[in-house]
């Protein structure tokens, strides 16, 4: 598993600029787990955790929520966080997980599993599944910019694909530090465990600056690489110019703006007994 995410800095801005899952994402997860699964649900793992954004929002659900990442400073990030007391974080990696065997409900992972040796992953999650565990997976492509007027929110999504086009721009597809096809195909192309799956699909909607949006843009891997090989770079400044300037001008301090992100999940559930 990459191990760029290492960097304090970097752990301490994932924590201040990624968004925190909605609410709905956490429902759908618990929704297809509550198919064969009875309540209450005793443990889950959320995998490549790193500061615990979607790690938290299980906590309600789960008698015990454990959040590994490959990460020692990811993980301290997650630990200075507002935690539930069922709630725990621990160092780790996907291809050996911390738990006995069949002692868990529910595995997750966001925006992290394009990472993983899914040939030992596999295995690994089969072995700790109880039966009819799930394992779901999720991530986005490209965070976008809503806007009541169609012709400029496509002028903004037009700046935004340009800004991060991995396939077409040479210096940020340099710095791209894992094949996004997986992301790009909403991980359709990753191989899940056990025949019984799911895809569900859902639109979250953030409010905030566009200061904000770009520092969340920065927190992407390639965005971080970039920045690293490239020092001084002015890159994500003229982002930043090239969306103020579709929209009017202004303070990108102040200009507030609404992102939607395309959330696709992917469901896989371990054979088991029928309820």
């Amino acid at each position: 598993m990459n191990r760029f995410f290492e960097d304090k800095e970097v752990a301490i801005n994932y924590l201040k600029h990624r968004p925190h899952y909605s609410a709905e994402i956490a429902e759908a997860i618990i929704n297809y787990l509550a198919e064969y699964k009875v309540k209450p649900f005793q443990m889950a793992l959320d995998i490549g955790c790193g500061p615990g954004q979607l790690t938290r929002s299980l906590a309600p659900y789960f008698d015990e929520v454990l959040g590994v990442d490959v990460s020692s400073a990811q993980i301290d990030v997650a630990k200075t966080a507002q935690n539930p007391k069922n709630l725990s974080f621990s160092v780790g990696i996907a291809e050996d997980l911390p738990t006995p065997d069949s002692s868990v409900d529910l595995i997750t992972s966001a925006t992290a599993s394009h990472y993983f040796d899914w040939t030992e992953f596999r295995k690994e999650v089969n072995r700790v599944l109880k039966p009819n565990g799930c394992l779901a997976v999720l991530s986005f492509d490209v965070i976008y910019i809503d806007h009541p007027d169609d012709v400029i929110m496509k002028k903004l999504n037009d700046c935004i694909d340009s800004y991060l086009d991995y396939t077409n721009n040479q210096d940020l597809k340099a710095s791209t530090p894992v094949d996004y096809q997986h992301t790009m195909e909403k991980y359709t192309t990753l191989q899940l465990p056990f025949a019984d799956q799911k895809s569900v699909d859902i639109d979250t909607r953030y409010n905030g600056s566009v200061t904000e949006f770009i520092e969340c843009i920065k927190t992407y891997a390639a965005a971080i690489n970039f920045m690293k090989d490239n020092p001084g770079t002015s890159y994500f400044m003229d982002f930043q110019m090239s969306i103020m300037s579709i929209l009017g001008g202004g303070d990108p301090d102040v200009t507030m703006v609404t992102s939607w992100m395309p959330i696709f999940i992917r469901f896989a559930r371990k054979p088991g007994t029928n309820l």
